[in-house]
């Protein structure tokens, strides 16, 4: 079978680079996208082309730095990815999905709750890490989880729903060390209608087996 391969891409975002303010300023939001996030494309794709290379040529390359460097690479593009789809202007419909919502209060007792566990876990972490809600195939619960650096491996089984970059570069420039003020404000922004497609989405790909 002969897959149709290609390289990674800087997703459009959803939203102008303006959308998100008072949130994220058009400064940063522009900074940590075209710059970041454009570098963890540049970088995969680089690396993927070395292998490529390597294979060709029949050549050895240094598999421990190779690997875990495409990993964190791999891992930052798709959790940008996730992350800016996490979000939408605040003017936006951000009513909760019915089965989404359900699924909440199964699992954390209230909206409340899950916002405040969300809240605290964020607020918890220690250098640079994001806070997921996935989604676990083996349990079906919805589970919250501290992904450090960009370390999706560590993960297997689980699909991700909604994603907060704590990566200082995300808030410094706008909240400086004032990260609780940075998640508080995420609240006004998370992209509900979204998260919630999604969870229709992983729900019902797992009920086909």
């Amino acid at each position: 079978m002969n897959l149709q391969t290609t390289n990674y891409q800087l997703s459009s975002l959803p939203y102008q680079l303006s959308s998100l303010e008072p949130f994220i300023s058009e400064k940063l939001l522009t900074l940590h996208y075209q710059k970041h996030h454009q570098s963890y494309v540049d970088n995969a794709n680089k690396l993927l082309e070395q292998l490529a290379a390597a294979r060709q040529a029949g050549e050895a390359v240094n598999y421990r730095d190779t690997y875990q460097a495409l990993t964190f690479n791999v891992g930052g593009v798709v959790l940008h990815d996730l992350f800016w789809n996490s979000m939408s202007p605040a003017e936006e419909d951000h009513a909760l999905d019915v089965s989404f919502k359900e699924a909440l209060e199964q699992e954390f007792g209230s909206i409340d709750r899950f916002k405040d566990e969300f809240t605290q876990t964020a607020l918890a972490v220690q250098g640079s890490a994001w806070v997921v809600l996935a989604l676990c195939k083996q349990t079906k619960r919805l589970m919250l989880m501290q992904v450090k650096d960009h370390s999706l491996y560590v993960y297997p089984g689980c699909e991700l729903l909604m994603a907060l970059d704590m990566w200082e570069h995300a808030f410094y420039l706008d909240y400086q060390t004032d990260k609780k003020g940075y998640v508080e404000r995420f609240w006004s922004y998370v992209n509900w209608n979204g998260i919630g497609e999604r969870f229709e989405k992983v729900s019902a790909k797992e009920a086909q087996g």
